[in-house]
């Protein structure tokens, strides 16, 4: 949801900027909570199987590179 929010920001202003970077951090703190979450449920039910675990969780790892990735990228687009 924080990275459709952080979309609706086109970064022709600096606080747009700012604000789209914004969402992306708070995109970030949720894709750990998800893998935080993810933890606590592999530890409370041994039944989960282990490879749909360490796909998932390989799979936010993923998500968390691209979103910091993309979040360095934005700068400022023309004027406002």
């Amino acid at each position: 949801m924080n990275l459709v929010k952080a979309d609706a920001f086109y970064p022709n202003t600096a606080r747009n900027v700012d604000e789209r970077k914004r969402f992306m951090t708070l995109a970030i703190a949720d894709c750990n909570q998800l893998l935080q979450d993810l933890q606590c449920l592999k530890s409370l039910n041994s039944n989960i199987s282990l490879s749909w675990f360490e796909t998932l969780i390989q799979d936010v790892d993923d998500d968390i590179k691209l979103i910091k990735g993309a979040r360095s990228g934005v700068k400022l687009i023309g004027k406002g």
